[in-house]
């Protein structure tokens, strides 16, 4: 169903860009002189983003639904990788504040993907939908963090950025097509 395909697009790309950009991010550090200290803020500020807040995102899941988190957590994304993008230097306070915004998007996209994932189905399909959802987003995740030293390589970090800004846009796509549908009906 369209429902379906818009939750696993929201919890695979909210691991793709996720990891795309974190997984360079230490080496963007370190590339510019910056210290291990440094790498240590930005990823505590990351996992800060990625955890602490999810017991919030549960309530506001349940309170605006599953479609407006997946907006949300597109727009956070857009925002964080632009941020991270414009990292040229390694700035500590640009990257701290991206790379938790970052974190932030990802809790949102994958608690509101999950959370939509399941809505209307029996356990067992639930417990399927999920199985294939999980294993598609590590699948996908792999491959980013494959594919991320290769963007770096041979373009920059920003590059890598702007590209994670881009790639975050695919669950509207999804939310659109569901739209369509719905109103052709």
């Amino acid at each position: 169903s369209r429902t379906v395909q818009l939750a696993i697009a929201a919890i695979v790309i909210s691991q793709a860009v996720m990891v795309l950009v974190m997984v360079m991010t230490p080496l963007h550090i370190r590339d510019n002189d910056g210290s291990l200290a440094t790498v240590g803020w930005v990823m505590m500020a990351h996992t800060l983003g990625m955890f602490a807040i999810a017991p919030v995102t549960g309530r506001l899941v349940d309170r605006y639904g599953s479609r407006t988190m997946i907006t949300g957590a597109v727009g956070t994304f857009v925002v964080a990788c632009v941020i991270a993008a414009s990292a040229s230097t390694a700035s500590t306070f640009t990257l701290i504040i991206g790379l938790f915004l970052l974190g932030v998007a990802w809790n949102f996209g994958f608690v509101a993907g999950s959370t939509l994932l399941q809505e209307g189905h029996p356990v067992a399909d639930r417990l399927k939908l999920q199985g294939l959802a999980d294993s598609s987003a590590w699948v996908t995740a792999a491959m980013a963090a494959a594919a991320s030293g290769v963007i770096v390589a041979s373009t920059s970090y920003a590059s890598l950025g702007l590209l994670g800004a881009l790639l975050a846009l695919i669950p509207l796509a999804s939310m659109y097509r569901e739209r369509a549908v719905a109103t052709s009906q």
